[in-house]
């Protein structure tokens, strides 16, 4: 999580996650060890993050405001492609297909994936990135499929 904020704190942008509410468990709870702070205001502070979460648990976004004043939003494109990232090759004509992984197999700290899994790794978020490019190039770029469509 260091090295993953470390090159998020680098720039200003919008990163997707698919299923934000899984990786933000993980997210928030990096941010709370490295002593940020949440906040209720959309803007925060050097050392604050803001989250926009439902009162039923949906997770939309996270901002966050690194130590050195760098912003980036954490989205969920989930709420964009609301769909399984395999479907989305389909849905979205990609000659790209998802693949397979087998998730319960042991890998002990210090794992070393192998080249498969890299490559099922690279697969899972080219699809998705396809997908988006393909909405904000027909001008849809909202947080949500709803907002969008308004």
């Amino acid at each position: 999580m260091q090295e993953f904020f470390k090159w998020l704190s680098q720039g200003r942008m919008h990163v997707y996650f698919h299923n934000l509410k899984f990786d933000g468990t993980f997210i928030l709870d990096a941010l709370f060890r490295a002593d940020y702070y949440p906040t209720s205001e959309r803007n925060p502070e050097p050392g604050e993050f803001f989250c926009l979460i439902s009162n039923m648990g949906v997770h939309y976004s996270y901002t966050i405001c690194f130590k050195n004043g760098r912003k980036v939003e954490l989205r969920d494109s989930l709420k964009k492609l609301p769909m399984p990232v395999a479907s989305i090759a389909d849905a979205f004509g990609l000659e790209e297909s998802k693949g397979d992984i087998d998730y319960h197999a042991r890998r002990d700290r210090g794992y070393q994936p192998t080249a498969a899994e890299w490559d099922y790794i690279r697969r899972d978020v080219q699809i998705v990135a396809y997908a988006l490019a393909q909405e904000f190039a027909a001008g849809m770029t909202k947080l949500t499929v709803g907002a969008d469509s308004l």
